[in-house]
């Protein structure tokens, strides 16, 4: 699914997300672990992209 997403958008626009707790955070997570992306690009999903696009007090509020 991230290879099809990734003709659509760079990787630069995605960022991780989940329906945790009701489908558990492992599917998910494993899905971006094995859905084609480089570390890199990893690294920007997970956390990078939404650090870049949160407003600074959110980011606060998470201790970055």
């Amino acid at each position: 699914q991230l290879q099809s997403l990734k003709l659509l958008v760079p990787p630069s626009q995605i960022v991780f997300g989940t329906d945790s707790p009701f489908n558990g955070l492992m599917p998910t997570v494993n899905g971006v672990q094995s859905g084609g992306l480089t570390q890199d690009e990893r690294r920007q999903v997970y956390r990078e992209n939404a650090l870049r696009i949160l407003p600074a007090r959110t980011r606060a509020r998470i201790d970055v």
